[in-house]
Parts: C-alpha cells; sequence; structure tokens
C-alpha cells in the first residue's frame, strides 16, 4: 500500500493560482510555457510543487530535468525540491557531482550539459523526461540552452515534455525573443502585485 507524504511547505494562493494555470495549459497542449513571478515570491517552491502535479504522458517519462546556471540555483533547487517531495530521488549535475539515471529529478547546470563540447546531456534519456524546468527562463535563448533543448526535441508543439520557464524577467537585455522558444506567458504577477498582496 502506497503512502503519501504532505509537503511541510503551505503554498500561497498565487502559487496556488500559478500552478494551477500551468496545469491547464499543459492540459490543453501548451507544451512550452512560462511563469513570470516577482522576486522573492517563491518561485522555486511552485516548480518544486508541481513536479509530482505533471501527468507522465507514458509509462517511462517520469523524470524532471531542472535547468539552472548558478550553482547556488542548483543547491537551493535540490533542497526545496527534496523538502517538499520526500519521495524523490534528488541529484545534481554540475562540476564534480554526477546524477544517476535513476534519478527522479536531476538538477543541472546549464554549462555541465549545454555547452556543445560536453557530452554529459546523454546520460540523460529524452524519452524518461516528462518535466523540463528552466530556472531565471531570461536566460533560455542562448546556444547552451538551445542545445538542451534540441537535445530533449522539446521545442516541438506536439513534444510529450513540457517545458517550463520561471523567471522574474521574462525579457532579454539582447531583444532575442523567447517567444522562439517558449509559446506563452501563462502565469504572472508582477512587483507591485505583490505589495498590493501585503507579500513584499
Amino acid at each position: 500500500q502506497q503512502t503519501t507524504t504532505e509537503s511541510p511547505i503551505v503554498l500561497r494562493n498565487y502559487q496556488e493560482e500559478a500552478i494551477q494555470a500551468v496545469l491547464d495549459a499543459y492540459d490543453r497542449g501548451c507544451m512550452q510555457q512560462i511563469v513570470s513571478l516577482f522576486v522573492g515570491s517563491g518561485k522555486t517552491s511552485i516548480g518544486a510543487a508541481l513536479i509530482p502535479r505533471i501527468k507522465s504522458p507514458d509509462l517511462n517519462r517520469t523524470q524532471t530535468l531542472w535547468i539552472a546556471h548558478r550553482e547556488e540555483l542548483l543547491d537551493q533547487a535540490a533542497e526545496r525540491i527534496s523538502l517538499m517531495n520526500p519521495g524523490l530521488l534528488v541529484e545534481i549535475e554540475q562540476g564534480p557531482r554526477r546524477a544517476s539515471s535513476i534519478a527522479d529529478v536531476i538538477v543541472a547546470s546549464i554549462q555541465s550539459i549545454g555547452r556543445a563540447e560536453s557530452n554529459r546531456i546523454d546520460k540523460i534519456s529524452p524519452d524518461k523526461i516528462k518535466l523540463c524546468l528552466v530556472d531565471e527562463t531570461h536566460h533560455g535563448t542562448s546556444a547552451s540552452y538551445l542545445n538542451a533543448f534540441e537535445y530533449l526535441d522539446c521545442l516541438r508543439k506536439d513534444s510529450p515534455i513540457l517545458l517550463l520557464g520561471i523567471t522574474a524577467t521574462p525579457k532579454r537585455a539582447d531583444k532575442i525573443a523567447l517567444g522562439n522558444v517558449f509559446k506563452e506567458i501563462v502565469y504572472h504577477k508582477g512587483i507591485i502585485d505583490g505589495i498590493k498582496a501585503h507579500w513584499l
């Protein structure tokens, strides 16, 4: 008999709204999404809470790939995912740290898996991934990210992988359109919204 362990983290109303917006868009077939939320809004908690709520499209697709570009973001994500999903095996792929093929969640540095000269992404099986979450998505049109997305084959409309970007800045200073990668901002709250709701 399976038992479930409830997360010790209680989500705020807007965090639950963001999760529901992602699930609603996922159900209607939008597979490249962005959630845009103000700094300090708990975006990592939203992503961590989403992982078990994304239905696997088939029995093989059970893994989540979480991509970030700074070491501290990797560690924070791994810690929060484990805290909120104690039944999942969470491993980091970065520098000397290596994730195994049996990890439920691979938290990976884009420098480790996205560089053209690196073969570390080869250990990730695209046909096992149900969710690819990109932290600080405004970096997500650089070459290293595009290399990873191409390997996963997650940019096509009928992709079985949900590509989800989470950011406080859904724009790039170099004017490259995120719309070339992500199709829809499914949920947005800015800093004024956070102040009005007394979260800031």
